[in-house]
């Protein structure tokens, strides 16, 4: 009996040994087959763009392509970029990969122009994402939309921009400006006082956002305890733990998101839940504050007319609108006013020219009104040389929607190929800018605007997928602007004369910017 259980143990050891030899065999044959799988493929990829003759950023790694180099944390996202573009400037164009996906950098303004206006038919789409589940009315974002879908959202959406809507918004902007102030006046005194700007000017915006696009009081600039504003820092962060968020998720299966309420929309519930309680009570009364909720109903009632064939403004259209809305009203409103009011205390001359403007408006008309801030000459140059030197969206893209044939070449774009505009390169171009490291409002003033090539200045974009809330942006900027350098003069906080940009995909100052200030009354005696 014993020998028997030792043959049996015997002979399974041996199976086991056999086994896992075999085992052993099988996946070691399986691994290198995958990786030469790999490398023939990423060989291959990465080849893309030397089979077109086209010249190939350098330090392309396999399989991740360009994508490590650009997350070098010692660098800014842009920094890796515009490296390339000093490089290849001379170039129309280069190549670069995102892992093993081939995107295109054009260098030359002309280039810019083809793609975003003259050829913009080839050009339709940006980099989308499908969204399923709960949170599809993601895909009726102006930025996530496509081809006849985005024409559609875009046409509805369009007159809710014109400038007859904004010149009704005036008083809603111009009144929380004029809160700001107040409260500033009683921060000072009268006295010189060192101010965190990126505070103030935030609760301004949510302020500003809140009054238009939910026509509701969240009293922020008072209200430092304010739901409303801890709710939008929040979803609008852009820190590393969102982007690893984005990346696990983008993983999950849409039925776990919704769920668990996860994901890049999930922290837009509070905002979604909000505008459908005020669209509902707005249907329900008469009351009209000229705000965005009362435009996106207008466009609603304007397309149950007959013979309207413009896009349906759906639940979802009217969701994502105020969403999108919120994120980039918010944001870049807020990085502009920060860097913008950095710089005119970091350059007094230009802070007197301007606060010379502002006052000859005044003595004219007694108070600023829309048409005379829209068109103050030297407060828009300064905001423009602002958006210049520190445009908050450092990269366009535009996805190739049908073949496309590269000027003057016999080079074919394929579909679905990404072309990729590095706006902050074209902005600090000497080549178009003379002493680009230099802050120059004159350069924008209306008798040098000549000077300006078309498709080196990209603020807003270009073409019919720029942004359509640019009226609003810069009216915000302008009246925010002007009643500041009216009632106080701006100088640097000690040890804070550098601007200080935070690491992200977008170009946003540190979380606090310090600045002195001494009301206008105190200073001049």
């Amino acid at each position: 009996m014993g020998w028997l259980k030792l043959s049996i143990f015997s002979w399974l050891g041996v199976m086991g040994v056999t086994l896992f030899a075999g085992a052993q065999w099988i996946t070691c044959t399986l691994l290198i087959t995958g990786i030469t799988a790999l490398a023939i493929m990423d060989h291959n990829n990465r080849g893309y763009w030397r089979k077109l003759g086209i010249t190939t950023a350098d330090n392309s790694l396999p399989i991740f392509g360009h994508f490590l180099a650009a997350l070098d944390t010692k660098k800014l996202p842009w920094e890796f970029l515009h490296s390339n573009y000093e490089r290849y400037k001379e170039l129309n164009y280069f190549g670069s990969y995102f892992f093993w996906s081939p995107n295109l950098i054009v260098t030359n303004p002309e280039v810019v122009k083809n793609i975003t206006i003259k050829d913009f038919d080839h050009f339709v789409d940006r980099r989308t994402f499908k969204i399923e589940g709960k949170y599809k009315y993601g895909n009726d974002m102006l930025t996530n939309a496509e081809g006849s879908h985005w024409k559609g959202i875009r046409a509805a959406l369009s007159p809710t921009f014109s400038s007859g809507k904004m010149k009704n918004m005036f008083p809603l902007v111009m009144e929380k400006a004029d809160a700001l102030m107040n409260k500033l006046h009683k921060i000072t005194g009268n006295a010189e006082t060192i101010v965190d700007m990126k505070n103030c000017f935030g609760r301004l915006s949510v302020d500003v956002i809140a009054t238009c696009a939910f026509g509701f009081e969240s009293n922020c600039i008072e209200d430092e305890t304010a739901e409303f504003e801890k709710k939008l820092a929040k979803a609008s962060n852009e820190d590393a733990k969102m982007f690893l968020e984005f990346i696990v998720v983008s993983f999950l299966p849409t039925k776990v998101k919704d769920y668990f309420e996860i994901g890049m929309f999930a922290r837009w519930n509070y905002f979604k839940d909000l505008l459908l309680h005020t669209i509902e009570q707005r249907r329900n009364s008469k009351l009209k504050r000229g705000d965005f909720v009362d435009l996106l109903l207008e466009a609603q009632a304007a397309q149950a007319e007959p013979g309207s064939t413009k896009h349906d403004m759906t639940e979802d259209t009217m969701i994502a609108s105020s969403v999108i809305f919120l994120l980039a009203g918010y944001d870049t409103v807020l990085s502009t006013l920060v860097i913008a009011s950095h710089m005119i205390a970091q350059h007094p001359e230009t802070q007197e020219k301007l606060r010379q403007e502002l006052f000859e408006i005044v003595d004219e008309n007694g108070k600023f009104n829309y048409q005379q801030i829209m068109e103050a000459k030297y407060l828009e140059a300064l905001i423009l040389e602002t958006q210049r030197m520190y445009p908050v969206g450092s990269i366009l893209e535009r996805k190739c929607t049908k073949e496309y044939l590269l000027p003057g070449t016999n080079i074919k774009l394929e579909k679905n190929r990404m072309v990729q505009i590095p706006v902050y390169s074209l902005h600090n171009d000497e080549r178009y800018w003379k002493e680009p490291n230099k802050f120059n409002p004159d350069r924008f003033l209306p008798e040098n605007k000549g000077d300006i090539v078309q498709g080196a200045f990209l603020p807003f974009g270009l073409g019919p997928r720029n942004c359509i809330a640019m009226r609003f942006a810069q009216m915000e900027l302008k009246i925010t602007i002007a009643r500041l350098v009216q009632e106080f003069q701006l100088s640097l906080a000690p040890g804070r004369e550098e601007i200080g940009i935070k690491k992200g995909p977008t170009m946003r100052p540190m979380d606090t910017m310090p600045l002195i200030l001494t009301p206008v009354s105190c200073a001049e005696e």
